[in-house]
């Protein structure tokens, strides 16, 4: 977990009598800059709720260089099916002129507590969709419904 960043010190001189950036104004700023130079640049993001059937292959980002991203998605089944459903999530991307994809293992549990996840580095190429989808099944009166998280973060 992260440091608490300690208030501005805005009352200290930003510089000491020797000439010096004063030393509560260093550790300051150091903190700052350490943590804007770790940060992850989160480029696009969706929160889809209420969902009862397959998502077909949609685009969430679209890089307009080249970089490394990471690919990270949440499902969680909002309303079991009476008797039973799965859920199941693909990442694709094009790579090297190649069609990628990584189809993620189906989630089978049907009751309010089954969620998965999982995030994925991919390198793809410029000016080509990162997209995702889902593969949806429920049987019974009461069809399962979903919610379904994606963000694609650029790492590099």
């Amino acid at each position: 977990m992260s440091q608490a960043l300690d208030p501005i010190p805005q009352t200290d001189p930003l510089i000491d009598p020797s000439g010096r950036m004063g030393e509560r104004w260093y550790r300051w700023l150091s903190l700052v800059v350490t943590r804007l130079l770790s940060a992850v640049l989160t480029v696009a993001s969706t929160h889809r709720t209420g969902l009862s059937a397959s998502i077909s292959a949609t685009t969430i980002y679209t890089p307009n260089q080249p970089a490394t991203f990471e690919v990270s998605w949440a499902a969680k089944v909002t309303t079991a099916a009476s008797t039973s459903s799965s859920i199941a999530v693909t990442v694709s991307w094009t790579q090297g002129g190649i069609a990628c994809s990584k189809a993620f293992a189906a989630q089978t549990g049907n009751t309010t507590a089954t969620v998965d996840g999982s995030t994925i580095p991919i390198r793809p190429d410029s000016g080509q969709p990162v997209q995702y989808a889902t593969t949806y099944a429920s049987v019974g009166a009461t069809s399962m419904v979903y919610a379904l998280d994606v963000v694609v973060r650029q790492l590099t």
